[in-house]
């Protein structure tokens, strides 16, 4: 199971109902609301995945509605770790402004050893 919060700026943004924060983990391309979205437009901007145990992440992938459009991320970055305040950059990259689901490998070896994460920070560039 996967804890999604939403945070920006300095405080944490309350979500409205624990559904909506479970919405970003189906994809469902036909549905507006099954992405994230923010009531503020300046940055930081961020979401926090909180796996219920800690695991090797290798990837990440990102669902979009079903037409081109302009909430799509053009710049992102992820970040992963043990804790909230000690994580490690685990990929910094962007969505095509398209349809098509977008998977990518995140870093997940350090010295050639693999690294678990318990906190995984998907933050708006």
């Amino acid at each position: 199971m996967i804890q999604a919060l939403a945070k920006k700026e300095e405080e944490v943004a309350a979500l409205a109902a624990q559904a909506e924060a479970r919405n970003i983990l189906v994809d469902k391309p036909n549905d507006q609301s099954s992405r994230w979205s923010s009531e503020s437009n300046y940055p930081p901007q961020y979401l926090i995945l909180k796996l219920e145990r800690p695991a090797i992440v290798q990837s990440i992938t990102f669902g979009k509605y079903e037409k081109t459009h302009v909430c799509n991320l053009k710049k992102f970055k992820v970040f992963g770790g043990m804790n909230e305040e000690n994580m490690t950059d685990l990929l910094s990259s962007g969505l095509k402004n398209d349809y098509n689901k977008e998977t990518f490998t995140l870093k997940h070896k350090i010295d050639e050893q693999m690294f678990p994460c318990r906190f995984i920070k998907i933050g708006k560039c």
